[in-house]
Formats: C-alpha cells, sequence, structure tokens
C-alpha cells in the first residue's frame, strides 16, 4: 500500500502537465502560442500590459514555463513577443526565467514514475548524447543549448535518462539558452516598427536597429554548430 502510495506521489508532476495540456487543447490556449493568436488579441494584450504591468510578467513567465514543460511548440515565437511587449533585455530575461523554470520541470518529472513514457520519442537521440554526456556533462549539455543539434524537446527531457544532475542541468540550460533568447527578444523588440498590419507584415523600408541586431546574432548563432563540429573533428584527427 505504501507502495503504490509513493508511486502516485513521484506520478503527480507528469500527471499534472498531462491534465493542464488537456485543458489547454481544450480551451484553446495553445492558440495564444502563435503569431497568429497574438495578432489577434494584440491590442487586449498591450492595454493589459499597460494598466497591470508587473501582473503581466508573471502571466507571460508562467505561459512560458508551461509552454516548455508541456513541450508545446512555440518557445521562439514567445521569446519573440516578449521581447516586442516588454522590451529586449526586459523581454529575454523573462523568457529566460520561464524556459529555464519549464525545462527544469520536464526534467523533474521525466524522472517520475512515469518517466518512462518518454524514452520512446527520443528514438536514437538519447543514444548519442549518453557517449558524450558521460564525458563532460555541463559543457556537451551547453553546447547543446547554445547550437541546439537535437530538437528542444530532446534536449530537455533527455538527461533525465543519463543521471545528469539537476544542478548541471539547470544551470547549463539557463546558461546555454541566454544568447538566443536575447537574439530573438532583440527580433521582436524591433518589431514595433515593422510588426503586422493588415493581410500581413508590414513591409516598410525602416528596419529598426534592434531587429537588424537580432538578425545578425542569428546568423552568428546559426554558425555556432558549423564551429563546434569543426572543433570536434580537430580533436578526433
Amino acid at each position: 500500500m505504501e507502495v503504490n502510495f509513493f508511486n502516485i506521489i513521484k506520478s503527480l508532476p507528469i500527471m499534472t502537465l498531462g491534465i493542464i495540456l488537456l485543458l489547454a487543447i481544450i480551451f484553446g490556449w495553445t492558440d495564444y502560442v502563435s503569431l497568429s493568436g497574438f495578432r489577434t488579441h494584440q491590442v487586449e494584450i498591450v492595454n493589459f500590459i499597460q494598466s497591470e504591468y508587473y501582473l503581466s510578467i508573471l502571466i507571460f513567465i508562467g505561459v512560458y514555463v508551461l509552454s516548455t514543460a508541456l513541450s508545446i511548440p512555440g518557445a521562439l515565437i514567445l521569446t519573440t513577443i516578449g521581447g516586442y511587449l516588454f522590451g529586449a533585455f526586459p523581454g529575454a530575461l523573462f523568457s529566460l526565467v520561464g524556459a529555464t523554470v519549464g525545462a527544469s520541470i520536464l526534467f523533474i518529472a521525466a524522472r517520475g514514475a512515469f518517466g518512462e513514457l518518454f524514452k520512446p520519442k527520443l528514438g536514437s537521440s538519447i543514444d548519442k548524447m549518453r557517449i558524450e554526456l558521460t564525458k563532460n556533462a555541463f559543457f556537451y549539455l551547453l553546447s547543446l543549448r547554445l547550437a541546439p543539434v537535437f530538437p528542444f524537446f530532446v534536449v530537455n527531457i533527455a538527461p533525465a535518462f543519463l543521471n545528469i544532475s539537476f544542478s548541471n542541468y539547470f544551470f547549463a540550460s539557463f546558461i546555454g539558452m541566454i544568447p538566443g533568447a536575447l537574439v530573438y527578444a532583440l527580433m521582436g523588440s524591433g518589431l514595433n516598427k515593422t510588426f503586422m498590419i493588415e493581410g500581413g507584415f508590414d513591409t516598410m523600408p525602416d528596419i529598426s536597429l534592434e531587429f537588424l541586431a537580432g538578425f545578425i546574432g542569428l546568423a552568428v548563432l546559426s554558425l555556432v554548430p558549423i564551429l563546434l563540429r569543426r572543433r570536434k573533428n580537430k580533436d578526433c584527427q
């Protein structure tokens, strides 16, 4: 009887996430994690932020936490929206907090009673990661956050099955996601001059410096996997 109760306690995180995901689908909350959904409710959201700034910060972080923990696609879109709503650096910070907390919840849930349910979704990725993570868990996980070779969901959950300590996972995730958060939040903050009008994005020629800086940063980030691969090939020679 005690064993069953213990298993129930261990399974609470994943059961809670499953219930929230079901409610999100039923009530259409996932529609907000998209540019089209944001565009539809843009005026109401901006007005709410102006009247309830600190509450809106908590709501934004909460939405980010849930979307990450539930593995709902849209993290980059949320970061971009965060930059648009709150500015580049506040938006990046709020997104970073939400992403790190959400990933940590998923990590803990994967180590619960129903964690084995996630393994089939990882495929061969977990075997590829196991070799590198046993060598230097912190720096390899940091490199995966900086230059995601695997899908975001895989990087969030695979370390839970590979005996990675929570502290290594938490700090490597937080530090590794900083550049990406800054880049997409910068692009979002620059959309105040190039944002959507009826029919799509405004094509006005005056691109803001924030958007340009974010675009350049995105180009630089795209080179990181190539540089890491070259360095790895040199080490193997």
